[in-house]
């Protein structure tokens, strides 16, 4: 912002991201990265010919079990590998969009895009969304639109900050004014005041767990309950 370079920053929400993993892709991936032979194979069988059904408890009809049908995309839910495998997945995006700073953690991914020059801003913009278009569609990955954003950082002082209108599949990405990143408001000002009230608020309902806690549990239950709700808070 000092240097007047009108930071775009695009928050891209993936639809399902760890459902529609395509297996094939995966390890094709994990083949460029080392990981071949028995080590590829073992991940081809950890992956495949696993099954799932729906069950529906009703309590007038009892328990409804659907048929049971083999998943042929996405990881296993609630595994230790499945963020390491879509970290693995996704990881050569940045290899493929120039022009652009991209964050990648997990399914949070967000790109930042500058330039000081309002149309070469716009064109910056542009080639950078169709690059992603590109890649996401090659990869499987389906990018919710509705749920992306667009973050113009500015200074307060700054009145002319300029928004210019971004579009992914023929699809105008909204713009707002805040939006939050792995835990953290940002503000397109860069102030941390809704952040601050959040913090506070999460903070108040943890010292109220704690306090109610203390005359009831031991000293060493408080102290994990002080790390796990009010510290993790904190750091």
């Amino acid at each position: 912002m000092k240097k007047k370079l009108n930071p775009i920053r695009i928050f891209l929400d993936l639809t399902k991201a760890y459902d529609i993993l395509n297996h094939k892709v995966l390890l094709s991936k994990l083949h460029y990265y080392g990981i071949r032979g028995v080590a590829n194979f073992w991940f081809e069988s950890y992956l495949s010919h696993r099954k799932q059904c729906v069950e529906i408890n009703n309590t007038d009809k009892g328990i409804r079990i659907s048929t049971t049908k083999e998943i042929k995309h996405g990881g296993p839910q609630g595994s230790i590998l499945g963020p390491i495998l879509f970290s693995l997945y996704i990881n050569d995006l940045s290899l493929n969009i120039t022009g652009t700073k991209i964050v990648l953690f997990a399914d949070d991914t967000n790109i930042l895009v500058t330039d000081g020059n309002i149309n070469n801003l716009r064109y910056k913009l542009n080639n950078v969304m169709t690059d992603l278009q590109t890649w996401f569609t090659l990869n499987n990955l389906i990018v919710n639109t509705e749920k992306t954003l667009r973050v113009s950082f500015h200074t307060l002082q700054n009145k002319k900050y300029v928004t210019p209108q971004v579009t992914f599949a023929g699809r105008d990405i909204p713009y707002n004014s805040e939006t939050k990143f792995l835990g953290i408001y940002l503000n397109e000002n860069m102030k941390c005041n809704n952040h601050i009230k959040y913090l506070n608020s999460e903070l108040n309902t943890s010292y109220c767990m704690i306090s109610t806690l203390k005359n009831i549990t031991s000293l060493h239950v408080l102290r994990t309950m002080y790390f796990a709700c009010f510290h993790a808070h904190l750091r």
